[in-house]
């Protein structure tokens, strides 16, 4: 299945992870698959705070799927074939770059909510 998005995920600096932005992002999933790129951050922590969501939410949905930013090969596919890609780091974004993504599907992670919904709703 084609991802729709492909969000770089990073803890806070107190090494919280973005409740805020994973719920939206399984939220927008609900209408196409949401890359999740995993940097020093745990699935077994994003699970934690996607729970109680998944569990409210139809099993019926697309969803997320983690990729550790690590997996080059893996993240490379996903930003080609995704509508935006959101990062939190310059080194994501210059990693996406490596990758000939256009700059104009590259977007900071901060503007991740109303733009994501955007382009989830808009389908």
């Amino acid at each position: 299945m084609k991802p729709r998005a492909v969000i770089e995920i990073v803890s806070a600096p107190d090494g919280k992870p973005p409740d805020d932005l994973l719920l939206s992002a399984y939220r927008a999933s609900a209408s196409g698959m949401v890359i999740l790129a995993l940097r020093d951050v745990g699935p077994g922590t994003i699970d934690d705070v996607l729970d109680g969501l998944v569990h409210d939410m139809s099993l019926d949905i697309p969803g997320v799927r983690y990729v550790s930013v690590g997996d080059v090969e893996a993240l490379f596919d996903a930003a080609r074939e995704a509508e935006a890609i959101y990062f939190a780091t310059t080194a994501f974004q210059a990693l996406m770059a490596m990758a000939h993504i256009e700059t104009g599907k590259m977007l900071p992670v901060d503007a991740v909510c109303p733009s994501m919904f955007a382009i989830m709703g808009a389908r």
